[in-house]
Formats: C-alpha cells, structure tokens, sequence
C-alpha cells in the first residue's frame, strides 16, 4: 500500500501545482468547477497520507466506501 500512497502522492502533488498556478487566472476565480477540482486534490492528498501497512492480524471487512469518501471531502 505505501507504493500506491506514494504513486497517488505524486500524481496529487503535480496536480497542485497546476491547480495553484491556475487560481491566479482571474476567470477561474469562483469556478465551481475549479474549486471541486482542488478539494478533490486535497482529499486525495490526504487519502495517500494515510499510512495503510498492514499488520500483525490483518483483517479484511466490507466498507461503505460512501461515507469515507463523505468523509474525506469535509
């Protein structure tokens, strides 16, 4: 999994970089779109800091991923 966080970091990180040099056209500025846009970075950005390592007794169960993506973009 921390393959994955690191690749999801990566591509977030670009992604930001692009997303903060384009909040300085003044078009953009108030764009629904523009700002869904950068909370998704941002959640994803957090979802890959999560260290997700496995453990000693690593249990698997159904989650409802609904409420942890309802979650992430609060």
């Amino acid at each position: 999994m921390s393959a994955v966080s690191h690749e999801i970091r990566n591509l977030c990180g670009a992604a930001m970089v692009v997303h903060k040099n384009l909040t300085k056209v003044a078009e953009l500025r108030g764009n629904a779109d523009f700002e869904a846009m950068g909370t998704l970075i941002q959640g994803l950005e957090q979802i890959s800091a999560m260290e997700l390592r496995g453990t000693s007794e690593q249990r698997r169960a159904a989650i409802e991923l609904t409420s942890v993506l309802t979650s992430c973009a609060s």
